[in-house]
């Protein structure tokens, strides 16, 4: 008996299991729902099973809203860039040897003042969203896969002009 009530004082007095509890619920919901509704609604399942196919269609909008921001700004001439494929690692280092095929939007500084590592940390460090990128071979990389809104493309983009802009003023 004074286990339960304990059970239940803990319950009611703590919001947090409820709402942790009504959270699952809601997910598990999903799955119930079909794989469909799940990987189209739970964001890390979209990111893990993305195919191909839309990753490159998705590379190329990404490349063309960037290219567009960057000349709208008048410093295209600062970098290059290029649609490439690449590998995507799951997990945050939970799963080392996984990799996923996947397509980035890589950012080749070609004016001198500008460096990869330089354009990363800035977008990292200066937005109010930080933007995540990952440096191979004096390239910034845009990787797609974890690119879920339109929106999404159209904060990479006014990212990246902004870390160019500020790289360009030092």
């Amino acid at each position: 008996d004074d286990f339960l009530g304990n059970v239940w004082y803990n319950l009611t007095e703590n919001s947090d299991i409820y709402i942790t509890l009504a959270a699952l619920e809601a997910t598990l919901r999903l799955y119930v729902t079909g794989s469909d509704t799940a990987h189209r609604e739970i964001p890390v399942l979209n990111m893990l099973s993305g195919a191909p196919a839309p990753l490159e269609r998705q590379a190329k909008r990404l490349h063309d809203r960037m290219l567009r921001k960057l000349r709208e700004s008048q410093c295209e001439e600062a970098v290059e860039l290029q649609v490439v494929e690449g590998v995507s690692a799951p997990g945050g280092g939970s799963l080392p040897t996984v990799e996923l095929p996947t397509f980035c939007v890589a950012v080749c500084p070609v004016d001198g003042r500008l460096s990869a590592d330089g354009l990363k940390r800035a977008m990292v460090q200066e937005p109010d969203t930080p933007v995540v990128t990952r440096v191979r071979h004096d390239q910034v990389l845009f990787d797609v896969r974890t690119l879920l809104r339109d929106t999404d493309l159209d904060l990479c983009a006014s990212a990246l002009v902004d870390a160019v802009r500020a790289g360009l003023l030092r």
